[in-house]
């Protein structure tokens, strides 16, 4: 039986804003739209002074679920072409 460590080669999908590597494109493209809409919106932690924080991903569910969907779509078309 032959042991040993051998070198393999794999597609991998990088994702530059999120700053990751991907074996499955689809998380790659989602991951990818998460963080341009975090970028945009960011996370706001908690303030104890006024008791406010900000995340748009449970403060405005729909919002960040239509926003994730099309710019989603948008990427996934741009890697088509």
């Amino acid at each position: 039986m032959k042991s040993g460590i051998i070198k393999e080669t794999a597609i991998v999908y990088y994702a530059p804003t999120r700053g990751r590597r991907y074996f499955v494109k689809s998380a790659a493209i989602k991951n990818e739209a998460i963080a341009i809409i975090l970028k945009r919106y960011p996370i706001e932690h908690f303030e104890f002074d006024t008791g406010h924080s900000y995340d748009i991903r449970y403060d405005e569910p729909e919002r960040f679920e239509r926003m994730l969907s099309l710019l989603s779509y948008k990427i996934k078309q741009s890697l088509n072409q």
